[in-house]
């Protein structure tokens, strides 16, 4: 039996208040595992503004329709770098700074997700054609994307994920093993995503998996047979038994630095190598020159946050996409 573990996997939080008051919430809340936002120099989502930080974490402020207002986007890589501990007081500061004209705030996507566990897409995929499923997803919402070529995580070939649920309803799952193993992914939006945060985010970290399993079987589960009295026993490990809390926290300036690597490896090496082998050493050392007068407030940004020994020593395997 695999060891399923529980991570928040995506956070996002619309919030009332001008951008001086946003950036003092995230240097109160974020800065110590994500530094400050560096402006981009150009707006999206419906704001003038953007500011980028490590992990791929943004603040948008300035909203276009002249609102005070902000948003706070934390993809996977981001939440990965915020102890949970931290991110349940940074939601239960903002439950009790919140009133109903000034420090307002909203969740408006929360993403669950379930590691490890014990099926693969393609076990679910035959579920839901089966009909062995109770859910309140349409089934033509059904989605399957294969990348037989493409490698995983653990160097092996072949990806697959399935898709249930509409992606302008307020919920959606995804099974997929890219990373290879596999994962069980609810994604929910919009007003379910503030109610959901709001129960569940300011509890410790040690309940989240067992409260967000509740909302997990309110929008799907899983039976051995298409009477739907008993539930697949590889469903009912992931429903019923003792689920690990992801207390692992990753460094943001180390994940930029694989991340930044790996583009190097992808992008740049093959180019690079042409040049080495007909230039020689001399071009590496003009290029690194360059990159240095050059190089802007993200880079710049990222060397000020990179610990004392920076992650130099990756495996290749790290490396690998």
């Amino acid at each position: 039996m695999t060891e399923i573990t529980f991570k928040i996997d995506w956070l996002a939080i619309t919030g009332w208040g001008l951008p001086s008051y946003a950036l003092e919430l995230w240097q109160e809340w974020l800065s110590d595992y994500l530094g400050d936002p560096v402006p981009m120099g150009f707006g999206g989502r419906g704001y003038k503004s953007i500011g980028k930080s490590l992990a791929g974490a943004k603040l948008y402020t300035q909203p276009a329709n002249e609102g005070n207002h902000f948003h706070i986007e934390l993809p996977a890589s981001a939440c990965d770098a915020i102890p949970p501990e931290q991110m349940s007081r940074m939601m239960q500061y903002l439950a009790e700074q919140e009133e109903p004209e000034n420090h307002r705030f909203r969740v408006t996507r929360l993403d669950l997700a379930w590691d490890g566990v014990n099926f693969t897409p393609q076990d679910f995929l035959e579920a839901v054609e089966n009909d062995y499923i109770r859910t309140l997803a349409k089934r033509e919402t059904t989605r399957v994307e294969q990348s037989p070529m493409t490698e995983k995580e653990d160097g092996s070939l072949g990806t697959t994920t399935i898709y249930l649920g509409s992606r302008t309803s307020t919920r959606s799952i995804r099974v997929y093993d890219k990373r290879g193993f596999t994962r069980v992914e609810l994604e929910i939006r919009q007003e379910r995503a503030d109610q959901i945060a709001r129960l569940l985010l300011v509890e410790l970290p040690q309940k989240w998996s067992e409260l967000g399993i509740a909302h997990l079987r309110d929008y799907i589960d899983v039976f051995e047979n298409d009477e739907k009295e008993n539930l697949a026993p590889w469903w009912e490990e992931l429903v019923t038994g003792i689920v690990r809390a992801n207390l692992k926290v990753s460094d943001a300036a180390d994940i930029e630095l694989v991340r930044l690597q790996r583009w190097m490896v992808t992008q740049v090496a093959p180019a690079l190598s042409v040049l080495m082998d007909t230039v020689g050493l001399r071009v590496l050392e003009s290029y690194v020159a360059y990159g240095r007068h050059k190089r802007g407030d993200r880079y710049k940004h990222l060397l000020e946050n990179i610990k004392p020994e920076p992650p130099f020593r990756m495996q290749q395997s790290q490396l690998a996409m």
